[in-house]
Order: C-alpha cells, then sequence, then structure tokens
C-alpha cells in the first residue's frame, strides 16, 4: 500500500473529469499535462469567459512554504499588464493544489513551431524582440522568470507573442531543491541556476539566448545523452557557433546569441533593454537603401551623405541603458520656479529652454523634451514620481530671478541635479550675471551639467554653447515671446501672434537667425493649417528659412524649419527628409526631428524606419499623446492591431477628452477581425469622455458597425470640415436607397468643393472629395476624372499615407458605377502594401456589399487572410 505522498501524487496525475469545480471555474477539457500539473480550458462562471486553468502537480511537494512563495509570485505576475506577456486572472486551491486561471490563448507553442525546422530570420528576431519587451516588463516589476523556454512561449494567430507561467517559475526552482529539475527544463537553465547559486534577471537572459539560438538553428546549442552531461555543458562547454550551423545568419544575431550565453552573468547584456537598443541599429541599417531608392534628384555626394545620416544619425543610438527604466541615461529639465515678477513666466521658460537645448546636442544622453517636461509645473508631485513618469534617471530642477530694479538689471539662477533613484541632489551651484550675459549662464549652467555627467562634448557642442544668438537683449525678449505663443497651441491667433513677436525680434536684430527660424515655422503653420495657404503665405515662410541659414550656414533650427517648408508648403518629402536628417546629425535628443523625420519616412518608406524613429519620439517626448498616437497609428498601418492597441490605452491615459483616440482604437477591432460588439463598446467608454461624434473618423465607422444608416444619421453632429460631413449624409442616404436625399447632399458638397477646387487646383484631397460628390450626383465622368486627377496629384508612390483615403475613395466611386473589376483592383492593391484595409473592414463595410457576388471577391478576401 503506498504512503500518503505516493497516494496524493497517484491521486494529481489523474486528469480532472469536465464540470469539475475549481471554484468558480467549470473544467471544459484537459489541454495539456507535464511534470508540473495540468493545463485545462475552462469556463468562468462568473464573467461568461474561457480561461486556461494551470494545476501545480505532484512534482512540487505539497509544502506550505512552497505553496506560499508560488502564490505570492503568482500574484505579482497577476499584477503584471503587458501585451507580451500572458494577463493571469486569477489564484486559487484545489485539494491541496495551487493553481491559477490565466487567459486562454488561441495559436500554438514556440515549441510546436520548431516542429517545422528553423525559423526565417525576420520572424525569430520578431519573437525576440516581443520577448526582450515582455521580460523588461516583468523585470522592472522586480520578477524573474527562471524558466524561460519554448513550451513557455505561445505564438498567437496574429503574430503575437506571449511569455506564460511566470507564477510557475518560483514553484520549479523549489523542485529542483529537492533534486527534481522538470521535464525539459534543464537545456534553459543558466550556469548560476545550475549551481544553486543567485537568480538575477541575467539568467533570464541566458535562457533567452538558449531560445534565440534554437530559433536560429534548430537545436540547441548544449547536448548531452544524459541530464548530468547536460548540466555539466552548460557550465564549461562554449557552443557550436550558430553560424556553423546556418550560414544565413546576421552578424548582429551572432553577436547577441553569444553575448547571451556568457557564462558570467556580468558579462551578459545588462537587461533587455540594451539589446532592444542593439536590434534598433541593426534593423534601420538594412533600410537605409530603401530610403535612399527613392531620393532620385540628389546629387551624388549628396545621397553618400544622407545614406550616413540614415545609418548613423538619425536613428542615434543610445548607451548606457539597463533593464530599469530609471536607470536610463535620460534627463529631464523641469521647468524652473519664477521668483521674479509673474509676467517673466516666459523668460524662466526661456532659460529652461536654451538649457534643454544644449544638452539635447550632446550624443550618448538621452534629454525629455520640454512638451513632456513643462507638464510638471507646480505639478505636486514628488521628484521620483516624476522622473518615473518621464523614465528618466536625472532631474534637473531650479529657480529664476529676473531682478529688473537693479541697474544693470541682473538674472539669478539656481540649478540642481537630482539622482531619481536615490531621490538626492548629487550637484547644485548658482549663477548670478547682468542680464547681458544670460547667453553665458545658460551655457555654463548646461556645460556644468554635463561635466558632472562626465559626458564627452564634442567640438560642435562646445561651439554652440560659446554662440550668442543675439547682442540685443530687446530682440531676446520679443523672440522669448513669441516661444511662448508658439508653443502654447495651435490655433491661428497664437501663431499669428507668435509671428508678430519674431517680426518684431528681427526689426531689433535684423540678423538674428534663430528669429528667422521661428518667423519660418510660424508662417508654414499658417499655410499648412490653411489659415492663410496662399502662395504670398509659402513665399514668406522660405524666404524667412533662407534667411536663417545664410545668417548662420549650420543652424539646427534652420535646417529644421526649411524641412518643414519642404514638407508642409511644397509636399516635397525627399527635399524635407534631406533637411531633417543634416539636423540630426548634431541634434540627436530632439524629439521634433524624430517625429518629423518618421513622418515622412511614413509617407515614403520604409514604414519599419518610420516605427522606430516614432517610438524614439515618445521616449523622449513621453508625456505627448500626439507622439504616442503616432506610434500606435502607425502599427496600425503595419496591420500590428495589438501592439497599435497598447500605445492607444497609453494616448487615453493621457487624454481622454480627444476623440480620435477612442474612435481609432474602435476602428482597431474593426480592421483586426471585425468585432463589432468590441468597438461599440469602446464607443460607448470613450462617448462618456469625449464628443465623438463631431469627428468624420467617428461617421466612417458608425457607417460600419451600426445596421441602421438612419441611426448613423442621426449621431452626425456637424463639424469643422462641412463638406465632409456631406458626402458622408449622402454615402447614408444611397445605402438607404433615397436617391433624392442623396442628390441634395453631394450637391452641397460639391459647391463647396468646387470653389476649393478653383482656388487650390493641386491639391489631391479637394479632387478626391469631389469625385465622391459627383458619384453622388451620378455624374460619371466628372466622378472619375476628379478621381483620376487626385491618384496623379499624389500616388502612392509619392505619399504612402494620404494617398491611401484618396485611393479608397477612387475604389467608392468605381462600385457605384459598377466598374466592379477596377474596384477590386483598388482593393487587392490597397491590401497589399501598409494601411487602414483589411480583410475584416471589407466585409464590414456596407459599401462594399455590391462587390460580394462578385466572382473575384472571395478570392480577394481568401488571398488578404492567407
Amino acid at each position: 500500500m503506498p504512503d500518503s505522498s505516493e497516494g496524493h501524487s497517484l491521486q494529481a496525475r489523474k486528469p480532472l473529469p469536465a464540470d469539475t469545480m475549481l471554484g468558480r471555474y467549470r473544467i471544459v477539457r484537459l489541454v495539456g499535462a507535464g511534470g508540473m500539473g495540468e493545463v485545462y480550458e475552462a469556463e468562468d462562471t462568473e464573467l461568461g469567459r474561457n480561461v486556461a486553468i494551470k494545476l501545480l502537480g505532484s512534482s512540487v511537494p505539497p509544502d506550505d512554504h512552497i505553496r506560499r512563495r508560488f502564490q505570492q509570485e503568482a500574484r505579482i505576475a497577476a499584477s503584471l499588464n503587458h501585451p507580451n506577456i500572458v494577463t493571469v486572472h486569477d489564484v486559487g486551491e484545489y485539494q491541496g493544489r495551487p493553481f491559477f486561471a490565466m487567459e486562454f490563448l488561441s495559436g500554438e507553442s514556440l515549441r510546436d513551431r520548431f516542429k517545422s525546422g528553423p525559423l526565417p530570420i525576420d520572424n525569430a528576431t520578431d519573437i525576440l524582440i516581443q520577448l526582450c519587451h515582455g521580460l523588461a516588463e516583468a523585470h522592472d516589476a522586480g520578477l524573474v522568470h527562471r524558466d524561460l523556454k519554448p513550451s513557455n512561449i505561445m505564438i498567437g494567430d496574429e503574430g503575437q507573442v506571449k511569455i506564460l507561467d511566470f507564477g510557475l517559475a518560483a514553484a520549479r526552482v523549489s523542485s529542483r531543491d529537492s533534486g527534481e529539475s522538470g521535464s525539459g527544463t534543464i537545456y534553459y537553465m543558466a550556469p548560476e541556476q545550475l549551481k544553486e547559486e543567485s537568480v538575477t534577471p541575467a539568467s533570464d537572459l541566458f535562457a533567452l539566448g538558449v531560445v534565440l539560438y534554437e530559433m536560429l538553428t534548430g537545436r540547441r546549442p548544449f547536448e548531452g545523452e544524459y541530464e548530468a552531461s547536460v548540466v555539466y555543458s552548460i557550465v564549461n562547454d562554449d557552443p557550436v557557433p550558430p553560424e556553423k550551423h546556418r550560414a544565413d545568419i546576421p552578424e548582429h544575431l551572432v553577436s547577441i546569441v553569444k553575448r547571451l550565453l556568457k557564462k558570467d552573468p556580468t558579462a551578459r547584456y545588462p537587461g533587455v533593454n540594451a539589446i532592444l537598443t542593439e536590434l534598433g541599429e541593426t534593423q534601420r541599417q538594412p533600410a537605409a537603401p530603401i530610403a535612399m531608392s527613392r531620393v532620385r534628384r540628389l546629387t551624388p555626394w549628396l545621397a553618400v551623405v544622407l545614406l550616413a545620416a540614415i545609418t548613423a544619425v538619425s536613428l542615434i543610438p543610445w548607451t548606457g541603458l539597463d533593464q530599469n527604466r530609471s536607470s536610463r541615461r535620460m534627463l529631464a529639465v523641469l521647468p524652473f520656479e519664477n521668483l521674479g515678477s509673474p509676467e517673466d513666466e516666459y523668460f524662466a521658460d526661456g532659460v529652461v529652454d536654451a538649457v534643454t537645448t544644449h544638452l539635447a546636442r550632446i550624443g550618448g544622453l538621452g534629454v525629455i523634451s520640454r512638451t513632456s517636461s513643462m507638464e510638471y509645473r507646480a505639478s505636486g508631485k514628488s521628484l521620483p514620481q516624476v522622473g518615473s513618469e518621464l523614465g528618466c534617471r536625472w532631474l534637473i530642477t531650479g529657480t529664476v530671478h529676473w531682478d529688473r530694479n537693479s541697474t544693470p538689471s541682473r538674472v539669478r539662477v539656481h540649478a540642481s541635479l537630482v539622482d531619481v533613484a536615490s531621490d538626492t541632489h548629487i550637484w547644485a551651484n548658482s549663477y548670478e550675471r547682468v542680464l547681458g550675459d544670460i547667453f553665458a549662464l545658460q551655457s555654463e549652467i548646461a556645460s556644468d551639467i554635463a561635466s558632472e555627467l562626465q559626458l564627452v562634448m564634442r567640438d560642435s557642442d562646445l561651439q554652440a554653447l560659446a554662440m550668442r544668438p543675439t547682442d540685443n537683449l530687446d530682440a531676446y525678449d520679443f523672440y522669448l515671446r513669441g516661444n511662448q505663443y508658439f508653443n502654447r497651441s495651435w490655433e491661428e491667433s497664437d501663431i499669428e501672434i507668435a509671428v508678430g513677436l519674431y517680426e518684431r525680434a528681427i526689426e531689433q536684430d535684423p540678423e538674428f537667425a534663430l528669429a528667422y527660424a521661428m518667423l519660418a515655422r510660424g508662417h508654414e503653420s499658417m499655410y499648412w493649417e490653411y489659415y492663410d495657404h496662399t502662395d504670398n503665405r509659402k513665399l514668406l515662410a522660405r524666404r524667412a528659412a533662407d534667411r536663417a541659414l545664410e545668417l548662420e550656414r549650420n543652424l539646427l533650427e534652420g535646417h529644421l524649419a526649411l524641412g518643414y517648408y519642404y514638407y508642409h508648403c511644397e509636399i516635397d518629402y525627399v527635399r524635407a527628409l534631406e533637411q531633417f536628417q543634416l539636423a540630426a546629425l548634431r541634434w540627436p535628443n530632439n524629439a521634433e526631428l524624430h517625429s518629423a523625420i518618421a513622418a515622412v519616412q511614413r509617407r515614403i518608406g520604409p514604414i519599419e524606419l518610420a516605427l522606430v524613429n516614432f517610438l524614439k519620439a515618445a521616449e523622449l517626448d513621453p508625456r505627448s499623446h500626439l507622439k504616442l498616437f503616432d506610434v500606435g497609428l502607425t502599427y496600425g498601418l503595419m496591420r500590428k492591431y495589438r501592439q497599435a492597441e497598447v500605445y492607444l490605452d497609453r494616448v487615453i491615459a493621457l487624454a481622454p477628452d480627444w476623440p480620435l483616440a477612442h474612435v481609432y482604437k474602435a476602428w482597431l477591432e474593426i480592421f483586426r477581425d471585425g468585432d463589432v460588439t468590441a468597438a461599440r463598446a469602446i464607443l460607448a467608454r470613450g462617448a462618456k469622455r469625449a464628443d465623438l461624434a463631431r469627428s468624420h473618423y467617428y461617421w466612417w465607422l458608425s457607417r460600419v458597425i451600426e445596421p441602421d444608416p438612419l441611426t448613423v444619421l442621426d449621431n452626425m453632429k456637424l463639424g469643422s470640415d462641412t463638406a465632409i460631413y456631406y458626402l458622408h449624409r449622402a454615402e447614408m442616404f444611397r445605402l438607404l436607397g433615397k436617391h433624392d436625399n442623396e442628390t441634395r447632399c453631394a450637391d452641397s458638397a460639391r459647391a463647396m468643393l468646387e470653389d476649393r477646387v478653383r482656388l487650390y487646383p493641386d491639391n489631391a484631397r479637394f479632387h478626391s472629395y469631389l469625385s465622391l460628390a459627383y458619384t453622388g450626383l451620378r455624374q460619371r465622368e466628372s466622378a472619375f476624372d476628379h478621381g483620376r486627377r487626385a491618384l496623379e496629384l499624389l500616388p502612392t508612390t509619392r505619399d504612402a499615407f494620404d494617398a491611401l483615403f484618396f485611393a479608397l475613395n477612387f475604389a467608392q466611386t468605381c462600385v457605384v458605377f459598377e466598374e466592379y473589376d477596377k474596384a477590386i483592383d483598388q482593393l487587392q492593391f490597397l491590401l497589399s502594401i501598409p494601411g487602414f484595409v483589411s480583410p475584416s473592414y471589407l466585409q464590414f463595410d456596407p459599401l462594399w456589399r455590391p462587390l460580394h457576388n462578385h466572382p473575384r471577391w472571395k478570392e480577394l478576401i481568401k488571398a488578404a487572410q492567407s
């Protein structure tokens, strides 16, 4: 007769029958079993959802200490909320055996994926990146996995990677203490684990190296006939270099594998973020020739310069990163307290801007953008909290007092450097100068901080510190006031006031290059926002940008202004990118530059490079909902919907009253799998916080998710674009079969759009919308003429963003006039490139219903889903 422990073991290995209740969970079926226990599909009877139940097996002794440790770490795992970590819902116990309930995943394990051999390089790299993101989240939370291996890595149907079993990691370690390694686990253990030394995040990195080696070669780096020989090999032997097994592995991946598999934990990477940084460099290098293929009009020498900029500068590598966000070499200059008159706030901000700009020029240091740091003016938050939210290692705080009453007037500044982790001031200094020495004072502060942080400054950095932007203090005063209005909003009145102040600065000092650069930015903004979209305004922008660079050939702000001129006024993306990247050569930490470069790359390619730059901009400006939205939008264009959703959630947390974030998040549900219920729920939550009904993106989405067009019509509110409002109402009346109403709305749009086309004959957007108006009027020839004209003016080869919508509008015109093959040609093309067209969307949008019986329709959808 077996003793009690053997009896427990036999009972534990017998699968639970269907309908067994584990608390509120009803067992549906056994999914799998192993040495650590069983995994079941179960129903959460309270919440009405399917979950996976992992029931700990008998290989874990029924010890109270082990049970408490398992439950503690499982609860920590349950606190993690990351798209690359499986969500743990609950922790419980059944007949003395701990279990936890987690999200039920569809897909396959990485172990299953290995059955067909080594993975393609791109696929392995993508999985590695997602694993790094998941591990970074866990390590930041103080949790080490301890048992990372292919069977604990799930690959979802859309390629989403999920790390499993953080909660079981502690139990496995404990079971090894009693002599059991767990089936298959031994191959992925780090030497220090096998020697029963301290387990740290570096141990997970070793396991990651084993997994990467296996993904690339189809075999493990350490093998043996018996467990003892495997253990000996891991502790003592160097693996066969992966390139010996497979010749096409890129050098950067070979280097990463070899470093991850170092025996000494301190010789591995300092953290997974360092791996991501290295991957960011290598991923963007192959893309450079693609970007350059579009630069056809550049001279050979400039092509060489830009190629160097793309590969070496536009995405400046970051150094000194480790696994904790608070330990990154990131710095923020917080708003300095104004101790003078309240109206001198702009002057204190000017000091902060100047110090930030000086520091942002230094390589090897990440400097948070002013738009994020300025949010912490009088926030009341502790410095460690601010540092955590900004992802900074250091903060600079200070006070400014402009004593206007002294003769001459004097400026006193006190600055402090704070280490976020310890919440201690590691450096502080006070400065006092006459107002005429304000530039030297600002440069001295930046120089002292760089020296304290032991940063190496280039000659160009030192030259920039020594420069005086103007010798006329009245001109500088007008310049600072102009910046105050320009940075305040995109409203027409603020931009116009800023332009006027910059002009007054130039009146005081006609050779004030910085003022000319910002004057150009003001004129460009007036033109781009259609406040004054005239040739004269465009000419004023160009003259100001040219004058800025004429006065100071290497002025970074001048290159930025000229780049925006080409972008906003000429729609010349190649020349815009040239100017932005020339500035990036010596301004590596400017969030606006990274964002501008990314915006161009999103239009002309490669989109993968655009994503990296948008991510860098968001890192440098982490409190900007617009920069985070750009990341989510770009992920959506790449049809990586789950990653897009993560960033949309961050946008909504920062700007809950911004309608577009809620609307686009709901759109993701349609693009991904046509989940109308989920999209409606997102909109319902968003409607409580933002006015959604004035957004035409909301109207378009309503057309897709609302079965009754009358409901869509009732929910529309007239917004700022009246023409689009009437175009959409015309579409709804067409779906209702009310042709008279469609005609009236289409004609209202036509009247407005014809005026715009007369004013702006080369504007593709107005031609595209006018084509839709003529479509509603059933004027075939005019509809096709303007639709084709829009595609000629802005083809997707020139602009892979705005042109997507014009191609979709043209497809709609083709459907209405029963040119079904032409419509399907357009949709097929749009499915083949990054964009907002997906198989799910096409099947749900009623605009495409007339195509559903066409012989090519099912073929189109099937090909897109494969």
